[in-house]
């Protein structure tokens, strides 16, 4: 972003893949990332906002945006071993996690996807958000899911 704009580029800078603010802003600075759109797990519904104040309050700094994942993925391995009724019978744990469906997480409600492309249910749909960057802050710009987009108004 910085060489980009360093010579005069103005158009649209995307970063795909996980969340990467704070080390876009800290390299490029907050001039050079004005309007970089990123993905971000984390958005400002009262579920996720919630979540982050009991994270800081906890721990007394931000959550990194992978927090909530992770968050959401013990838990749904935790339910598993718990419907099992074992931690050792590992087939059972993985039939159990394969079974769960509307899980309340902190990213939103969570269900299994990836069968038309993978083969297999084995990805959470989870929401996530296209954000951009502007005056140094990510703004929320569009609630997304494995299969969708919608923009924020």
């Amino acid at each position: 972003a910085k060489q980009a704009r360093g010579p005069g580029f103005k158009g649209r800078i995307v970063r795909s893949g996980g969340p990467a603010e704070e080390e876009i802003l800290q390299v490029a600075g907050k001039e050079a990332s004005e309007g970089i759109y990123l993905y971000s797990p984390v958005g400002t519904d009262p579920t996720m906002t919630a979540f982050a104040q009991r994270y800081r309050k906890k721990y007394g700094a931000e959550m990194n945006s992978f927090t909530p994942a992770f968050y959401d993925s013990a838990r749904m391995l935790l339910t598993g071993i718990e419907k099992a009724g074992s931690v050792t019978d590992t087939d059972a744990v993985a039939k159990a996690i394969e079974g769960l469906r509307d899980v309340a997480g902190v990213q939103g409600k969570l269900n299994w996807t990836g069968k038309a492309v993978y083969g297999l249910d084995r990805q959470v749909d989870a929401q996530f958000y296209v954000v951009q960057l502007r005056d140094g802050k990510k703004v929320p710009m569009a609630r997304c899911n494995y299969s969708k987009c919608g923009a924020l108004e």
